[in-house]
């Protein structure tokens, strides 16, 4: 049984989205994917993001539950790792949303805890999907 909180691509139509030129920018550090695609290739970089995508570390699972049960102590300690997760990757926005988790956690009410998993779970479907339109991803878009 999935909680709400799992992130799952089983059974689910890829969402259709509309994205502008500057949705790359906000979205992605194309700098860092770059560097990244040199270092490991574009298919080695493709299947580092298929593993974030199919959330095989958990890392985005975890922050989603600390997040909706208002654990503070667990969100910034969650944020952290998905913070680098993301960050190494080049997903800015998600990066930029657990920075935030990160950063102001412990200060969040049950209310600021709700708003932060809604933002991060829009700025999850959003990166996902402008991924696999630029065809970095082989993962189908996912509802959080």
């Amino acid at each position: 049984m999935m909680t709400p909180a799992t992130v799952s691509t089983a059974g689910q139509p890829a969402p259709q989205r509309r994205f502008r030129a500057s949705d790359v920018a906000d979205h992605l550090d194309m700098l860092v994917i770059g560097q990244v695609c040199l270092g490991v290739s574009f298919a080695g970089y493709s299947k580092l993001l298929d593993a974030v995508f199919s959330q095989q570390s958990g890392t985005l699972d975890r922050l989603l539950r600390a997040l909706d049960a208002a654990q503070t102590e667990a969100i910034r300690e969650n944020a952290h790792s998905f913070k680098g997760e993301t960050s190494v990757l080049g997903l800015k926005a998600l990066a930029q949303q657990a920075w935030h988790c990160e950063g102001q956690g412990a200060q969040f009410t049950p209310a600021d805890c709700q708003q932060a998993a809604a933002r991060l779970r829009d700025c999850w479907q959003s990166t996902q999907a402008l991924c696999s339109r630029m065809g970095f991803t082989t993962q189908a878009p996912a509802q959080p």
